[in-house]
């Protein structure tokens, strides 16, 4: 209880502090959404476990459900060391920071986009390149999707063995660049303002059978992720306290029905029978096929499910002094000159980007090449370093959200393009794919995976400024 404590007092401090320059934005700053990505998933999760009945953790039947249940209190208190050392950074350069000065009055043509999102006026210059943007990334991910429901590979039933072991997908160009998606999605609601009808039937359209196809498949993150991408773009839209409340009512009982039932008709033998093509049949076990005992099974175990990683075998392994189980997976990181080689050309190297997998499978005794569980940051740094290497990781995360912070703060001022467009929303895809992987995990997704995104941002809007010019 305590971490969900610290998270929200957290979330409600950093809001306040960014609400003067974003306003409604400010929920998305990239400091807002790394805590609301540790209490949703961490904190309440944790809470979740700790509350679990003994006798379904005792007889359950996966061992992790017990371990994370046994340990819950220890995660809890190794993340809230590596919060508080973070939040201990982060706000002491946040106090010491040069003060900004006041920002004169612009012409609407000039504001950025903290300004112009927030603006309660319907037609405002600008809402053109909204549209454009919103357009073009669901029908980009539309296609995505049909490849994926065409071929198989986005199934989590019977084909799913197959494509998993896969380096290639049909799909592969898309998920590279997978978080646009989630910043289609976010773009929605605001795109929606002043859209002809049209164009609005057009939305419903592209938006929605992505969802339909996916849940058939039973990709449950992939349809629920979109959902949140919207309710965080109608929250934006300077919505009224009232309805705030009960769409954030809505959104917990849609999420805490959702999550359990995905998982129990995961769990049921349509999915590993029938075909990722046999719509009807998968359509009829989605609707009526689910057992009610599985669900309520799943339920029971929904703090396992938020909180999916599995850093009590870490723990497990430390109060053991088992060493050989505790060092499983090279602790050294001399390595990571390979973090930006692609698979396809190093398929068989040793090194892996993603190596939560590979050390929770280790710490659990397991082999399986098609089961991926995650260790979290503080795990990992507990792991290598203990409580040193937890507090000083949470200090030097603190003062890499804050400048990430900064960089956030200068794309939203900016006159508008796509690009600052793009970097101002970035952040709220994170929800899906923090930062909260080992070490290894985070350092790729700070080296590799972010300039990756800036880098594509740049592009798009030189060439669509290019066209432009060309037309003129």
């Amino acid at each position: 209880m305590s971490l969900v404590a610290i998270c929200i007092a957290q979330i409600a401090w950093v809001v306040g502090k960014r609400r003067k320059e974003a306003k409604g934005l400010a929920v998305i700053a990239p400091s807002a959404i790394f805590i609301i990505g540790i209490l949703a998933r961490f904190a309440m999760g944790s809470l979740i476990v700790s509350l679990t009945p003994e006798k379904l953790v005792l007889d359950g039947e996966y061992r992790q459900y017990l371990v994370s249940w046994l340990y819950s209190s220890d995660t809890v208190m190794i993340w809230t060391g590596y919060l508080l050392a973070g939040s201990t950074v982060f706000g002491l350069l946040e106090r010491y920071k040069v003060k900004r000065q006041e920002v004169r009055t612009r012409d609407v043509k000039e504001m950025g986009w903290f300004e112009l999102i927030n603006k309660s006026k319907k037609r405002v210059y600008g809402y053109g390149q909204i549209r454009c943007v919103t357009t073009s990334i669901l029908c980009l991910y539309f296609i995505s999707s049909c490849i994926s429901a065409w071929t198989g590979s986005m199934d989590r039933g019977a084909s799913y063995s197959y494509w998993a072991e896969m380096i290639f997908r049909p799909e592969a160009v898309f998920i590279a660049f997978a978080r646009l998606r989630q910043i289609g999605y976010f773009l929605l609601p605001l795109a929606w303002k002043d859209s002809s009808k049209m164009l609005k039937v057009f939305f419903v359209v592209v938006a929605t059978i992505p969802l339909v196809m996916e849940s058939i498949a039973g990709g449950r993150g992939s349809v629920l992720y979109p959902l949140i991408m919207i309710f965080f773009g109608i929250i934006c839209n300077r919505l009224e306290k009232r309805k705030l409340i009960i769409y954030s009512a809505l959104l917990i009982l849609l999420l805490g029905f959702a999550v359990p039932y995905m998982a129990a008709y995961r769990d049921g033998a349509s999915m590993g029978k029938t075909s990722h093509r046999d719509i009807q049949g998968r359509l009829g076990a989605l609707l009526t096929g689910v057992k009610a005992e599985r669900i309520v099974y799943r339920y029971m175990a929904l703090g396992r499910e938020m909180y999916a990683c599995s850093d009590g075998f870490i723990i497990e392994a430390a109060r053991r002094k088992d060493e050989k189980k505790y060092g499983v997976s090279d602790l050294s990181l001399e390595d990571l000159g390979k973090i930006w080689i692609p698979r396809w050309i190093a398929s068989d190297q040793e090194y892996e980007k993603g190596d939560g997998a590979s050390i929770a499978k280790g710490l659990m005794g397991v082999e399986n090449k098609t089961w991926f569980p995650c260790i979290t940051t503080p795990a990992d740094l507990f792991r290598r370093e203990r409580w040193l290497g937890v507090l000083a990781g949470g200090g030097i995360m603190g003062m890499i959200i804050w400048f990430l912070d900064r960089l956030w703060l200068e794309a939203g001022r900016k006159r508008r393009s796509i690009d600052t467009l793009l970097l101002t929303l970035l952040p709220v895809t994170y929800v899906q794919a923090g930062m909260y992987g080992t070490l290894r995990e985070l350092i790729w997704q700070l080296a590799w995976e972010l300039p990756k995104y800036v880098i594509l941002f740049w592009v798009l809007s030189k060439g669509l400024r290019c066209i432009q010019a060309l037309r003129e």
